[in-house]
């Protein structure tokens, strides 16, 4: 959305009109779908977004915060928290690797769609 020539996000505005401050650095969609923004589907995303975000599309893995570590041969078990990776040990085994990694990411309060491929927009675009 254009305002006075220069480009504006529409959350943005969105978030600026409805409490008249400036919008925080993120804002979150409470229900991953970008789109919608409706006030009661917007939030300050600083402290959340990071712990919502769908898996990245170069997981080899298949398992968010799981991935294979060369020299040992094993799953390593990665999680970032407090702004840096933190390692949660090497695994034999993949399927308990990611469960470590589940386990871990609810302790430390990731939304339960954190690293899934889910994504609103991603199905609307194949149906």
């Amino acid at each position: 959305m254009a305002v006075d020539g220069k480009m504006f996000y529409a959350h943005r505005l969105a978030w600026k009109i409805m409490t008249g401050k400036e919008a925080p650095p993120e804002i979150d969609h409470r229900d991953g779908d970008g789109t919608n923004n409706a006030w009661e589907n917007l939030r300050d995303g600083t402290e959340i977004n990071p712990k919502n975000k769908s898996m990245l599309k170069n997981n080899t893995s298949g398992y968010t915060g799981v991935s294979w570590h060369k020299q040992r041969g094993k799953w390593s078990v990665r999680i970032k928290t407090g702004g840096s990776y933190k390692s949660y040990g090497l695994f034999s085994d993949k399927e308990e690797a990611a469960r470590v990694a589940s386990s871990i990411r609810e302790r430390f309060g990731y939304d339960g769609r954190h690293g899934s491929n889910y994504s609103p927009m991603r199905l609307e675009l194949m149906t």
